[in-house]
């Protein structure tokens, strides 16, 4: 059954409760190219290379220690409106997603409505879907609505602060994906997409296997392995706008990992393109 179609079947049943939705905060999207295409390459330091016997996998590292949230659904009658809406998950947690993950609703501290997270895979589809389905209730002139993510395999909470404004009998996500940027409210306060080329020089063929990451010392603050039109893009993580990070390609024929030795940071490398040498 079509995804889509899913959704307006669930949109449809829950229509019939006495609860109405919501609407909308920002979206993530990592396969957003570099607003700008301007060769930029910090001062020459040449690559390093080190022998890689198998693929690193390279992950940005999630986890954390939070106990799961005793979150619970509000009194209904304690409140004067009701909101509805589907939230998708952003593409960056996905692949640690599972039924047991939850995603709330805030005003302030006070939980506002909560839900269990919801995996779904169309046949023949690479990556499955995951959403929740939200009840929030509130009353007129409410502060603006927080979103919070728990995973369960992470342990750790993911926070979206000042979402949207308590709106009654409203709805969202459901004509248009509603993702918030649960990534950019965990570990890393900063985040941004980048775009990486490879020069002609580079002592490699790129090919299938190989990996690209951005990487802080050893911990990988982003990566990707497919390349389009000849640009890698890839969402990076950063503690602050200035820390200091590096280049990172794993080749598969060569057997080897390339770092460049210059350090970059988000802030220099925001509306530019990169280059690894």
């Amino acid at each position: 059954m079509n995804f889509r179609l899913t959704k307006h079947l669930y949109y449809s049943l829950l229509l019939a409760l006495p609860l109405f939705a919501a609407t909308a905060c920002g979206s993530d999207d990592p396969e957003t190219p570099a607003t700008a295409e301007t060769p930029q390459t910090p001062a020459t330091g040449g690559l390093t290379e080190s022998a890689q016997a198998a693929a690193p996998h390279w992950t940005v590292q999630w986890q954390g220690t939070d106990e799961r949230p005793a979150w619970q659904t509000p009194d209904m009658t304690a409140y004067e409106c009701s909101m509805m809406g589907l939230v998708t998950l952003c593409p960056a947690l996905m692949p640690t997603a599972s039924a047991d993950d939850m995603i709330a609703a805030f005003v302030g501290n006070e939980c506002r409505g909560v839900c269990n997270l919801s995996l779904y895979k169309e046949d023949g589809a690479e990556k499955q879907e995951c959403f929740g389905f939200l009840f929030l209730r509130g009353n007129t002139g409410d502060a603006a609505v927080s979103l919070k993510y728990y995973s369960a395999r992470l342990k750790r909470v993911f926070t979206v602060n000042n979402c949207f404004e308590m709106i009654a009998d409203g709805d969202f996500g459901f004509n248009e994906d509603l993702v918030p940027a649960f990534d950019e409210g965990g570990p890393y306060a900063c985040a941004d997409t980048i775009g990486v080329r490879l020069p002609e020089t580079v002592p490699f063929t790129p090919g299938d296997g190989d990996e690209l990451a951005v990487m802080c010392g050893s911990e990988c603050r982003g990566t990707v392995a497919s390349l389009a039109d000849g640009l890698y893009r890839l969402k990076v993580y950063a503690h602050t706008p200035d820390e200091p990070l590096t280049l990172a390609y794993y080749s598969a024929a060569q057997g080897k990992v390339y770092r460049t030795t210059q350090p970059l940071t988000l802030k220099a490398a925001r509306g530019t393109t990169l280059y690894l040498r």
